[in-house]
């Protein structure tokens, strides 16, 4: 004869083989995160049906107010509805286009205007002096650049005087 906790374990793993299977946490939580996925991908679809639609009434209602008579609204505004729908370019935004090249070739030519009025000039002698004095003072002082702020502010007043008289010629 079977021992009596034998046999209870044996009616006990076929009671439970019987009824419905253990879930363990991560299973449950695939599942869960499966059906909200499917919930999220039925909502988009709903939505894109929905905009696609308004898109479809918005294009008929333009295509009928254009046809009949300009609207109350101003025609920029009008038009670049049309383009946002549509995409594609209106009259005026290729009236623009053309407008925006020849800005770009007038930007050209003025470009080309300075080009041609940069003169290089030489520098001013008291200026290339006083511009030598503080190369060769910070190449004797190169541990102690700060000895040399006698040359520094003599350079300083040479380019000062230098475009005092350039203003003066403006």
């Amino acid at each position: 004869m079977p021992r009596p906790s034998a046999l209870w374990m044996t009616c006990y793993s076929e009671t439970s083989a019987d009824s419905a299977p253990i879930q363990s946490d991560a299973t449950r939580s695939k599942n869960l995160e499966h059906i909200i996925a499917q919930r999220v991908a039925a909502e988009l679809d709903k939505l894109r049906m929905q905009q696609s639609q308004q898109i479809d009434t918005l294009q008929t209602q333009i295509s009928t107010e254009s046809d009949a008579a300009p609207s109350s609204e101003p025609l920029s505004i009008r038009q670049q509805m049309i383009r946002d729908i549509t995409g594609e370019p209106t009259a005026e935004q290729k009236r623009n286009d053309t407008s925006s090249d020849s800005v770009k070739k007038e930007i050209e030519s003025l470009r080309k205007k300075l080009e041609e009025r940069k003169k290089v000039e030489s520098m001013d002698s008291a200026v290339e002096k006083a511009r030598n004095e503080v190369v060769g003072c910070l190449r004797l002082n190169d541990r102690r650049p700060l000895d040399c702020w006698k040359e520094v502010e003599d350079f300083r007043n040479e380019v000062g005087r230098l475009e005092r008289e350039f203003v003066k010629r403006v």
